[in-house]
């Protein structure tokens, strides 16, 4: 995991933009490989469909990103565990690691028993990047730093509390 959190935004930034991007290179290559009827606007819907669909998805995708990296600690590392908070750790592996893993079975069978035509296999690197943000994000929120404490360990007062 990076020293600082920069990188990890800079990924998240990168997926939504390149993820619309790369469906409309697909699209495109779809449209010129004549797979699609001659007499219809077949590819229009689709490649606008993934643009729209990137714009709605990002405030989710950016507030899952700093909601798990609000604390980043640099000392995190990409398989962490916390053995001192382990509902954290179990959740997040569910939350972020389960879909990691459908999406690596998924990037796997593809590979080995392989794709036609060969502009599909546009579709099979799509999933790469955001296998590696959600590992990312997963390790991000298990390893995240404990909220400021009091000198003796205690949680601080909410100010204006007794």
């Amino acid at each position: 995991m990076p020293d600082r959190s920069k990188p990890l935004w800079i990924l998240t930034a990168a997926l939504l933009v390149g993820t619309p991007a790369l469906w409309i290179v697909y699209w495109w290559q779809v449209l010129a490989s004549g797979s699609l009827p001659h007499d219809g606007d077949a590819v229009a819907i689709p490649m606008f469909a993934g643009v729209v669909t990137g714009f709605l998805a990002s405030p989710l995708v950016l507030a899952t990103a700093w909601f798990c990296l609000r604390r980043y600690d640099p000392r995190t590392r990409l398989l962490a565990w916390r053995g001192d908070r382990p509902v954290r750790s179990v959740a997040a592996t569910l939350v972020f690691g389960g879909p990691a893993l459908v999406l690596t079975a998924g990037l796997l069978h593809d590979l080995i028993l392989g794709v036609e035509p060969l502009h599909e296999y546009i579709l099979v690197a799509l999933p790469a990047p955001w296998i590696a943000w959600l590992l990312a994000m997963r390790a991000a929120l298990v390893g995240q730093r404990a909220p400021a404490a009091g000198g003796d360990g205690a949680p601080r007062p909410i100010s204006g509390s007794p």
